[in-house]
């Protein structure tokens, strides 16, 4: 958004005069038509000598969610306070303006909070994706359940066990996997067995 403003607190009348009374708008046997195209040509020609308009572009960023009217109140006082105290450096004036900043925090947190809860369903999915995902968790939940999409990637019966992979599983790698009559055995805790040969 564009905004056009002409400066008139500092105008100087004086010299608006002087160009009037030296432009010919004051002169005697001019005709009607002649002095009004005068005026309209010779008025906005000294006025912008004196008081040149300026363009402005402010730009009209739509607020985020949780950025409410609450929070721009409690920002306009942390400024307000943090301009007192660098002004005056004073103990005091420094320890209201951290208490504000506390304030401001505390709100905004439970603004964001507010604001995930009224999307709960889908952010709790987010979150339980990027947990997974993050500890290994989605992959081991796909061997338990017999995904062989994700399983084949990491197969521990054909020795492609990434170590990355392996340090996210929730048991020892080096512990004997039980692969016997059980074609459909998934590494995981139902195929561990312990050393006697007995499955845990």
């Amino acid at each position: 958004m564009t905004v056009v403003s002409r400066r008139l607190k500092d105008f100087d009348f004086k010299s608006f005069d002087d160009m009037i009374n030296s432009s010919g708008l004051l002169e005697e046997n001019t005709s009607l038509q002649s002095l009004i195209t005068r005026y309209d040509v010779v008025l906005p020609e000294n006025i912008d000598k004196l008081a040149p308009i300026k363009s402005l572009t402010e730009v009209d960023r739509p607020n985020v969610p949780w950025y409410n009217e609450d929070i721009a109140f409690h920002k306009r006082i942390r400024r307000r306070l943090e301009r007192k105290w660098r002004s005056t450096r004073l103990d005091h004036d420094k320890t209201n303006y951290l208490r504000q900043c506390l304030v401001e925090l505390v709100g905004s947190m439970y603004s964001v909070l507010q604001q995930v809860f009224q999307q709960l369903p889908c952010t709790l999915d987010i979150l339980i994706r990027a947990t997974a995902n993050r500890h290994g968790l989605e992959q081991v939940k796909d061997h338990n359940n017999g995904s062989e999409e994700d399983y084949e990637v990491n197969d521990p019966r054909k020795g492609e066990v990434s170590e990355d992979y392996a340090n996210k599983m929730p048991w020892r790698m080096d512990d004997t996997v039980d692969y016997q009559d059980d074609n459909d055995a998934k590494s995981g805790p139902d195929s561990i067995v312990d050393d006697a040969g007995d499955r845990i």
